[in-house]
């Protein structure tokens, strides 16, 4: 398994970590490019570690480009950051219930907010934290497209 992303929680010493297997990866990239059809995300897995690598428990299992985790401070949560497609500027940013396994879209982009990504809940579950960049749909985006300027915001939960 390859690691995507992983975020460490200080109040209870959990690690959040998303990965996938790069080898179906790689398989998805050949089937798209031999069949000349959209690429489609690859599986990642969502597992929660102790801070000696022992995973404690797998959340779930999401076919979406993720492009940020982070677990709540109760250990209760986690918010992912995705994008809608691999050519689509929209993302979002997807709360999911440990217990249930429910996911709740908490923010879409929109014209203030595009290209979300590196989610980070704040320290009390309050809100979080995530960068955001413009996007020019003038031209071709991708998922892969490395943003030349982001922004740093604050979402509270609170008050939407």
């Amino acid at each position: 398994m390859t690691i995507l992303d992983f975020n460490y929680n200080p109040n209870n010493n959990k690690l959040i970590v998303v990965s996938y297997s790069e080898m179906d990866d790689t398989k998805k990239l050949e089937e798209a490019n031999n069949n000349n059809t959209k690429l489609q995300p690859p599986k990642y897995r969502l597992d929660k570690y102790n801070t000696n690598g022992g995973k404690e428990q797998h959340i779930d299992t999401i076919e979406k480009f993720i492009s940020g985790v982070s677990l709540a401070p109760d250990s209760n949560s986690v918010i992912i950051s995705y994008d809608e497609d691999i050519n689509s500027p929209i993302s979002h940013v997807a709360e999911i219930d440990i217990k249930s396994n429910n996911m709740k879209t908490l923010l879409s982009s929109n014209s203030s907010y595009s290209k979300i990504r590196s989610v980070k809940f704040d320290e009390k579950k309050e809100g979080f934290y995530f960068l955001s960049s413009f996007i020019d749909e003038k031209k071709d985006y991708s998922v892969m497209e490395i943003p030349k300027e982001s922004m740093l915001s604050y979402y509270d939960l609170r008050k939407n």
